[in-house]
C-alpha cells in the first residue's frame, strides 16, 4: 500500500533541492527569539512561497516572562559584536582568541553587554567548577574564570557569588564512539544561557579545548590577562514560527514539525530537517495540484518552530478540540547527515508507550520501504538498505515529546540521525550534510504524512494487520533481557492492543475494520502466549511466577519526607512534559542545593522524569507509575521518583489527589 505512493513521492522529490535549502538556512545565527532567527523564518516563507503554498508566521511574545503550559518562552536577544584578546605585558593585544563577528559559536549564547570599553581582567582556572568547594578560598574578585564541562547556569553562579566579572568556557562533550575524548580540539562547542526570572544575567566566550588548554599551561607559567567585550541588548520583542498547509477535506489534520533554530551553522541539527520538509510540502503540493494525487480527507500543516518553545506555543493557544483533532503528527529532526563522516544511523523513534499510537508502526513500515534499495547477488530477493537505519524506542530530547506526552495526546514519532561526531559544534557545517540522505527521508516524510493525511477504513485495516504482523518481533526484542519476562509480555500486549484501538482516530465507525481489529487483537495475545511458551523450552526452565522478581517497594526516604508510595497520585497541573530548568528559581537557594545533591545522589537517567510523568494522570498511584515505568525503560528508583514528584508538588506543578 505504500510503494505506489512512494514511487510517486519520489518521481519529483530532488535532494539537492533540499542541499539549497540547508545552504540557504545556514546563513542565518538561528538563535531563538533573535534577528537571526526571524530573518531564517522569512527565508522559509519565500522558499515555501516558491513552492506553490501560502505560508504564514505565526508570533508569540518573547519576553522571559511569558509561560506556555509550563514553558517559558526566552527573551528577545541579539548579539552585534564581541571579542576576547589575550593581552601582552604591557596590556598590549596580542592574539585574539574568540570573534562573535567570524564565529557565531564564539560566545555564550545569550551572553548580556559588558561596559561599552570592555573588561580588562587576569584570568583564573576553577577545575570542577559545578562544585561550591571548588570556588571556596579563591580569590577571584573581577577576574575571568576559566572553566569546563557542566551547567554553564550553575557555574555562572557560583562565579558570580565569588565576585568574577565573567566566564570562559573551554569544553567538549565527547561521545564514544563517534567522538572519543580528546576529538576535535579545534571546534568550538555550543553553548548558551537560559535565563529565568530574577536571574542576575552575566556573559562568557567559548574556546576550543587546545586553546583551553593553552591557556591552562599559561596561567601557570604565571598571570594572563585578557580583554573582552561583548555588544549585546536584550528586549521585549517576538518569536516566530512558520506555518503552511496542504488543506484537506475535513477539519482533522496531520502535523510536520520541524524545528528551526541553533546558532550558526548548525547545520545538520537542524536545517536538515527544515530543508527536507519543505521539500516535502513542494513535492505533495504539486502532486495534488497536478491531480496526481488526490486531495487528503486531512489537511496536511507544516509547522517550523524554534525547538520546545515553538511547539509548546503553538498547542498552547489551540483549543482542547482543535489539538484532538490533530489525529498523528511526525518530528524531522536533524536527517541529513553523511554517515561516513558523522557516524549517524538513521533513526525511526516511536512515541512514548504512555500515548497509544499506530505512528511509530507507521513511519517503521515507512522506513522499511525506503531502506529497500538494492538486490541480492543473484538479483532476487528482498531488497536491503545502503545507508544504517534502526527503530528505536522513545527517548525524547525533541519537539515529539511535548506532541506525544498523554496529556497532549498527539501520535507522533520521531526521524532524526544520531550520533553525530560534530553535533552542538562549530563544525556542522553544510559539507556534512547529504542530498541522497535527505532524499530519503523526504520520501519518508511525505509517506507518512500523506498515508496519515488520507487514512479511512481500508488504510487503517491494513494497517491494523501489519501491526499485528510486526508484534512477535517487538516482543521477542523487549524480553531478551527482560528479569520479568510475564510481566514485561502483559504490559507489551496491553500497549500493543491499545496502539491497535488507536486506529480508531482514522476508521471511527466501520464494521469491516471492527473485526479486522478484533482479529489483530486476538493474533497479538496468541503471540505472547508463544513467545513465552517458546522462552521456556528454550531455557528448559519453568516458567516463573508472574511478578516474581518485582515486588514493588512501596515507602521510603524521599528529598523532603517518607512517604507511602500507593498513597501518592500525582496529577500535573498544566499540559505537556515539565522542565525544571525555569522553575528552580522559585526554592530558596538552599532548598535548590538540597534538591541538587539529592539528584546527584542518585544518578538517574536524564529522562526518566519524562517517563513518569507520562503515566501521572490522577489515577495511578506512584507505586504503580514506578513500575509502569520499570515495564516500559527497564529503569526503577523509588526513591527518586518520590522526591521528584515532591519537588513538583512544591513547586506546584502537580497536585496529589
Amino acid at each position: 500500500m505504500l510503494r505506489p505512493l512512494l514511487d510517486l513521492l519520489a518521481g519529483d522529490f530532488s535532494g539537492q533541492n533540499c542541499l539549497e535549502n540547508v545552504e540557504a538556512i545556514v546563513r542565518h545565527h538561528r538563535i531563538q527569539a533573535s534577528p537571526g532567527y526571524r530573518a531564517a523564518a522569512h527565508e522559509c516563507v519565500t522558499r515555501l512561497q516558491s513552492a506553490g503554498l501560502e505560508p504564514f508566521i505565526t508570533t508569540y511574545p518573547a519576553t522571559g516572562r511569558d509561560w506556555q503550559w509550563s514553558n517559558l518562552t526566552p527573551q528577545e536577544w541579539a548579539c552585534t559584536d564581541a571579542e576576547l584578546w589575550l593581552l601582552g605585558p604591557n596590556g598590549e593585544r596580542l592574539e585574539r582568541l574568540a570573534w562573535f563577528a567570524e564565529t557565531n559559536l564564539s560566545i555564550i549564547q545569550r551572553s548580556c553587554a559588558t561596559a561599552p570599553e570592555g573588561v580588562t581582567a587576569e584570568l583564573a582556572v576553577v577545575d570542577d567548577a559545578e562544585q561550591p568547594a571548588s570556588w571556596q578560598g579563591r580569590d577571584l574578585q573581577g577576574k575571568l574564570v576559566l572553566v569546563g564541562n557542566g551547567d554553564i547556569h550553575r557555574m555562572l553562579h557560583l562565579a558570580q557569588k565569588a565576585g568574577a566579572a565573567g566566564l570562559v568556557t573551554a569544553r567538549m562533550t565527547y561521545q564514544p564512539p563517534v567522538r572519543p575524548v580528546g576529538d576535535l580540539p579545534d571546534a568550538l562547542q555550543y553553548t548558551s544561557f537560559w535565563w529565568s526570572p530574577r536571574e542576575a544575567k552575566g556573559w562568557g566566550f567559548v574556546l576550543s579545548t587546545r586553546q583551553g588548554e593553552r591557556l591552562r599551561q599559561l596561567v601557570g607559567q604565571g598571570p594572563v590577562r585578557l580583554w573582552a567585550r561583548v555588544d549585546a541588548r536584550f528586549c521585549d520583542g517576538t518569536i516566530e514560527n512558520v506555518e503552511a498547509v496542504i488543506p484537506g477535506t475535513s477539519d482533522e489534520e496531520v502535523l510536520v514539525v520541524s524545528h528551526l533554530c541553533h546558532p550558526r551553522p548548525s547545520a545538520n541539527d537542524n536545517a536538515t530537517g527544515p530543508a527536507t520538509v519543505m521539500e516535502t510540502a513542494r513535492v505533495l503540493q504539486k502532486l495534488i495540484a497536478e491531480g496526481r494525487l488526490a486531495r487528503p480527507r486531512r489537511t496536511i500543516r507544516f509547522l517550523f518552530p524554534p525547538e520546545m518553545t515553538g511547539t509548546y506555543a503553538h498547542l498552547a493557544r489551540k483549543r482542547h478540540q482543535d489539538i484532538e483533532a490533530i489525529k498523528a503528527a511526525l518530528n524531522v529532526d536533524m536527517v541529513g547527515q553523511k554517515q561516513d563522516l558523522t557516524g549517524s544511523v538513521l533513526l525511526c523513534e516511536y512515541p512514548p508507550s504512555a500515548c497509544p499510537s499506530f505512528a511509530g508502526d507507521l513511519l517503521a513500515l515507512v522506513l522499511d520501504e525506503v531502506a529497500a534499495e538494492a538486490a541480492p547477488l543473484s538479483g532476487s530477493g528482498r531488497r536491503y538498505a545502503l545507508f544504517r537505519h534502526a527503530v528505536t524506542a522513545f527517548s525524547g530530547g525533541s519537539d515529539h515529546y511535548i506532541l506525544a506526552d498523554p496529556s497532549v495526546g498527539v501520535p507522533c514519532p520521531m526521524i532524526i540521525q544520531w550520533p553525530d561526531r560534530f553535533y552542538h559544534t562549530s563544525a556542522d557545517t553544510a559539507d556534512m550534510c547529504d542530498p541522497a540522505m535527505m532524499r530519503r527521508v523526504g520520501l519518508m516524510t511525505g509517506a507518512y504524512a500523506y498515508f496519515a493525511a488520507n487514512a479511512g477504513p481500508d488504510e487503517a485495516k491494513w494497517l491494523a494487520c501489519e501491526m499485528a504482523a510486526l508484534f512477535p518481533g517487538q516482543l521477542h526484542a523487549a524480553l531478551k533481557d527482560a528479569a520479568d519476562p510475564e510481566a514485561v509480555a502483559g504490559f507489551r500486549v496491553d500497549r500493543k492492543l491499545a496502539d491497535l484501538k488507536s486506529l480508531k482516530r482514522l476508521a471511527p465507525v466501520n464494521k469491516a475494520f471492527d473485526d479486522a481489529l478484533d482479529l489483530c487483537c486476538r493474533q497479538v495475545k496468541v503471540a505472547a502466549e508463544l513467545e513465552l511458551q517458546r522462552m521456556v523450552v528454550s531455557s528448559g526452565a519453568e516458567a516463573p511466577a508472574p511478578g516474581a522478581d518485582a515486588a514493588p517497594q512501596t515507602t521510603v526516604e524521599g528529598w523532603l519526607a517518607a512517604a507511602d508510595l500507593t498513597d501518592v497520585h500525582p496529577l500535573r497541573r498544566a499540559p505537556g512534559p515539565i522542565s525544571l530548568r525555569h522553575v528552580l528559581y522559585r526554592l530558596s537557594e538552599e532548598q535548590a542545593e538540597s534538591w541538587r545533591a539529592f539528584n546527584a545522589a542518585h544518578r538517574v537517567s536524564y529522562h526518566l522524569g519524562d517517563h513518569l510523568l507520562y503515566w501521572a494522570d490522577g489515577q495511578r498511584n506512584l507505586a504503580e507509575i514506578c513500575r509502569l515505568t520499570e515495564l516500559d525503560t527497564g529503569e526503577r528508583n523509588d526513591t527518586w521518583a518520590l522526591g521528584y514528584f515532591q519537588l513538583l508538588s512544591r513547586l506546584d506543578l502537580v497536585a496529589y489527589v
